[in-house]
C-alpha cells in the first residue's frame, strides 16, 4: 500500500468518528457554549493586525468591540443568559473599549478618540450602576460605602 492511500483511509476514518460524534451530540453541547468564539477570534485577529503586522490602530475599534461583546456572551453562557439582565450596558462599554485602544496605541493620540471613548464608558458606567441600584445591589453599594468608611475610621494618619 503507498503512502497516499494510507493518508486517504486515514481521512476517511477521521470523517466517519467525526460523523458519528456528531450524529451522538458531541458537538451540539461543545457548539452551544464556545459560539462566542466566532466573535473572539476575528476580535483577536484584528489585535494580531496591529501588533503582528504593524497595521493602523484603527483595527483595534472593531478588534476591541468583539473582545468585549465575546467575554459577555461567555459570561452568559457560563452563568446563564439571565444574566444579560446586568451585562447589557456592556453593549455601550465594547465601543468605548475599542475607541480607547485605538486612541492609547496609536502614535498621534487622536484626543476626539479619547473623548468619544471617556463619554462611552462613563454612559456604560451610569447605565451598570442604574442596573446595580435596580437589581437591588443597593446592598452592596451601602457595604461597600461602611467597609470604606471603618476603614478610614481605623487606619492610622500618615505622618
Amino acid at each position: 500500500m503507498n503512502r497516499s492511500t494510507r493518508q486517504a483511509g486515514i481521512v476517511l476514518i477521521a470523517v466517519g468518528v467525526l460523523l458519528l460524534a456528531g450524529k451522538f451530540g458531541v458537538f451540539h453541547s461543545a457548539a452551544a457554549n464556545l459560539w462566542p468564539l466566532f466573535l473572539l477570534l476575528p476580535g483577536l485577529f484584528f489585535h494580531y493586525l496591529r501588533f503582528g503586522m504593524g497595521v493602523h490602530a484603527g483595527v483595534l475599534v472593531p478588534g476591541g468591540i468583539l473582545v468585549t461583546y465575546a467575554a459577555m456572551f461567555f459570561v452568559c453562557n457560563l452563568i446563564g443568559w439571565q444574566a444579560m439582565a446586568w451585562l447589557w450596558p456592556g453593549f455601550v462599554f465594547g465601543p468605548a473599549v475599542g475607541l480607547f485602544e485605538a486612541y492609547f496605541f496609536d502614535p498621534g493620540k487622536p484626543r476626539g478618540l479619547l473623548v468619544a471613548s471617556g463619554v462611552l464608558a462613563a454612559v456604560s458606567a451610569l447605565l451598570f450602576g442604574i442596573v446595580l441600584v435596580a437589581s437591588g445591589g443597593v446592598y452592596l453599594i451601602a457595604a461597600v460605602l461602611i467597609a470604606a468608611g471603618l476603614f478610614m475610621i481605623a487606619s492610622r494618619p500618615r505622618r
